[in-house]
Formats: C-alpha cells, structure tokens, sequence
C-alpha cells in the first residue's frame, strides 16, 4: 500500500517547512517537499497539520491514572497508548525507590505487557 502524506510542515534534522511523505508498506519511503514518486499512492492532505518524529520519554512512572508500579501488564499497556497519543513512540517504564518484591513485581509486569501486544508507544527498556 501507497500511502502520500501531502499539506503539511515537517520537522527534519535539516529543516522545517512545508512538504510530503511517502509511506509504502507502513514504512517511511520519502520524505521531501515534494515527491517524487507519486504514482499509485492514495493521497491524504493533512490541512497543515505539522509531521516530525517520534518522541522517546527515558523516564515514565505513570500517567492517566495508571502507573509502573501498578504490578499488571494492562498499566503497561495502558501506559503505552497514553504516552503515544502525546507523540512518544518509546518509552522507559520507571520504577520508584521500593522494596525489592514490589520493584520484581512491576518488572515482571513490563515483562509480560512487552511479551503481548502494546497498543503504542513501544518499550524500549526499564529505568530502575
């Protein structure tokens, strides 16, 4: 599947201005400020909408009433969609200052949401 982005401002590590992105397949193909291979792709204009990357938070304990050291997989999860819808495509669940039970608990909880399928944000280790 062909998928081009039009109509709106990207953030590059080069620039910031006006241009389009080609998705193929669910990956980033081209991006450019206008592209070049436009055919067979379905064409979404974003109304300005501004496209940049993924944001990584090194340092989440919890947010939208669930936290890591809840000890369930699903406060993962649930971490996971609500740190994506604020533009994190990764994330460090973070434990606090605990007794070692509690701190094994919620580790083995990162551990079983990471097995199973994150709605998000993805987890990209744990900060102890």
């Amino acid at each position: 599947m062909r998928l081009l982005l039009t109509d709106c401002f990207l953030y590059t590590p080069e620039e910031y201005g006006p241009g389009e992105v080609l998705v193929v397949n669910g990956r980033i193909a081209e991006v450019a400020r206008r592209v070049e291979t436009r055919q067979g792709a379905e064409v979404v204009g974003l109304e300005g909408a501004i496209l940049a990357p993924g944001l990584i938070d090194l340092h989440v304990h919890g947010g939208n009433g669930v936290d890591t050291m809840d000890g369930e997989a699903g406060a993962i999860a649930g971490l996971s969609a609500f740190v994506a819808a604020h533009g994190v495509t990764g994330f460090l669940p973070t434990t606090v200052t605990a007794p070692l039970p509690e701190i094994e608990r919620a580790l083995k909880a990162v551990r079983r949401a990471v097995d199973g399928e994150l709605p998000g944000a993805q987890v990209l280790g744990v900060h102890l």
